[in-house]
């Protein structure tokens, strides 16, 4: 037998001794090291073999529990989301770690039956947090508490995206791992009946598993002909392949053979009694040097481009590193008239300049740390990234009291929305709550800005390691204390206010309310008079913010 496959019967039996152990694991305060340490090994071996993994999606192990195939199965539906939408690895291990956890509140023998207590069947999360709730991790709990609301179809807003991919996960698998459906419900059948009847935040998902296609839903499925002869899929694109067994002759053929219109027809998901089947779907591992993105640009690799050097030399250098090359040209489209792509190198750095470009390559070290991120709520965060630097714009053209050109704008903007988006817990909150106004995205990026002690610091060195001048980074440090009305600010007073009044203008448009509304008429007088900015009403300002973005919330998210 293969590694893979015993790697892989290895990764249900451990499964198997997990859930039966579940209550005694939670007592001694070992579930969440139990799970935490069987996730990087899924990750691990789906890197590997995708092909092999994909295909517990049609087979059912006989020598394994219900409960084992089904948190497997889930697992499979995750690792597939999370490949697609580009999660960073910890978010995936984290993720399948509450899956696996998810489940500890069934008990295998609930899966011999379709109509064995089907509130709980339905609900895994809720009698989870019951059975366990003394001893899971703060952000699980809020995983499952967010789950129930998934299923009770909170608005979209009120939803956390990553628990959405737990309840689907869970929806999809459920039909394929109780005994009395195995071999009659195949995951395509279940993926279609879900996808007429889901929307929101269900469907963005369901739209990126169809990425997999056939692929995922076929490969480890038998097909036959009705007469004398059976297939094992092992391929689905470019065309139908597999191992055609004669029943006749008891023969299985030497290579896998084209089965496209050869009259076989798909059977039901089957009980795989032998492993040496799954032998069938080994593929040579992927050498994932060979097939990894290319790696993310460094400050580093942008401070050794001189912007004074012929243009040939720059696109040499350029041309060494893929990355840059790419985010340039999409940065030079932007600067077109009519936003054409540009896809030529030499024309995306003459439309840039060479005075432009050091600050185009940090925008788009920005925006690649940004993407890495994958914040489930990306979109969202983009969003509130242009009105805040289209608010800083509004203000800089306004006043001459302080330069600031709508590139650095953009690039202040820039380092507060990475900031915010780098930190951990605005992963599992949904972007508004009402009557729950202390747990949600907004509340959170409230207590980031106005409260917490190491949010402006972190920002504040990410400007400087942007190279955004020392005024915009003492500005950024001082952004919690309003100067008081004075007959002269300094430069550092006025770009402080200029910030201060932008990021209130913001949480106004973005948001509807401001953080401090106690402070915010003496916090617009002083911004007015230290600025020289034109007497208009609050209002007036925000009219002329909503010509220049038409942001809004909530969203439907991106994951």
């Amino acid at each position: 037998m293969s590694n893979a496959v015993t790697q892989l019967h290895s990764l249900y039996q451990y499964l198997d001794r997990l859930y039966p152990q579940a209550s005694a694991l939670a007592a001694s305060d070992r579930l969440q090291l139990a799970c935490d340490q069987i996730a990087p090994k899924f990750c691990q071996l789906y890197q590997q073999q995708p092909v092999l993994m994909q295909a517990q999606l049609a087979l059912a192990s006989a020598s394994h529990s219900a409960l084992a195939n089904l948190a497997l199965k889930q697992a499979v539906v995750i690792l597939v989301i999370a490949s697609h939408s580009r999660w960073p690895l910890s978010l995936q291990e984290q993720v399948l770690s509450a899956s696996f956890a998810g489940l500890c509140g069934l008990k295998t023998e609930m899966l011999g039956n379709d109509e064995a207590e089907p509130t709980q069947l339905t609900d895994p999360w809720l009698i989870t947090l019951r059975s366990h709730q003394a001893h899971l991790p703060a952000i699980w709990l809020q995983l499952f508490a967010s789950c129930c609301r998934v299923r009770q179809r909170a608005s979209i807003w009120q939803q956390d995206p990553l628990a959405a991919v737990l309840v689907l996960a869970y929806q999809l698998t459920l039909p394929l791992s109780q005994t009395t459906t195995t071999g009659k419900v195949g995951f395509e059948t279940v993926f279609r009946q879900l996808w007429r009847q889901s929307e929101g935040v269900a469907l963005t998902l369901l739209q990126i598993l169809s990425r997999s296609g056939a692929q995922l839903y076929q490969l480890g499925r038998f097909c036959s002909d009705s007469i004398g002869a059976v297939a094992f899929i092992t391929e689905a694109e470019p065309q139908l392949r597999g191992y055609l067994f004669d029943l006749n002759l008891k023969s299985l053929s030497a290579e896998p053979v084209a089965l496209a219109g050869s009259g076989m027809q798909l059977l039901p998901p089957r009980v795989c009694r032998d492993q040496s089947w799954l032998s069938l779907l080994i593929r040579q591992a992927k050498d994932l040097l060979e097939t990894a993105d290319p790696e993310p640009m460094s400050l580093a690799l942008i401070q050794q481009l001189n912007p004074d050097w012929s243009v040939s030399r720059q696109v040499s250098f350029l041309q060494e590193h893929p990355a840059f090359c790419q985010l340039l040209c999409n940065a030079a489209s932007e600067l077109s008239r009519q936003h054409t792509p540009i896809k030529d190198l030499r024309h995306a750095l003459a439309l840039i300049g060479s005075e432009q470009l050091p600050v185009l390559l940090r925008q788009s070290w920005l925006a690649q740390q940004t993407a890495l991120c994958a914040q489930p709520w990306q979109q969202w965060f983009e969003q509130l990234d242009t009105v805040f630097s289209q608010a800083l714009q509004l203000l800089a053209g306004q006043t001459r009291r302080v330069d600031l050109t709508p590139n650095q704008a953009k690039l202040i903007a820039g380092c507060f929305n990475l900031q915010l988006q780098q930190h951990e817990a605005l992963r599992h909150q949904p972007l508004h709550r009402p009557g729950r106004n202390n747990a949600s995205i907004v509340s959170e990026c409230r207590t980031l800005i106005w409260q917490d002690a190491e949010s402006l610091r972190q920002t504040a060195q990410l400007l400087a390691a942007t190279g955004a001048k020392m005024l915009w980074q003492d500005a950024v440090l001082n952004f919690r204390t309003t100067p008081g009305l004075q007959a002269d600010y300094s430069q550092q007073q006025a770009a402080q206010l200029l910030l201060q009044f932008g990021w209130v203008l913001t949480e106004l448009y973005f948001w509807g309310a401001a953080t401090q509304p106690d402070t915010l008429e003496a916090l617009y007088k002083n911004s007015r008079h230290a600025l020289d900015l034109p007497a208009i009403s609050l209002a007036h300002w925000l009219e002329q913010l909503q010509q220049q973005c038409q942001a809004f919330w909530p969203l439907q998210p991106k994951m």
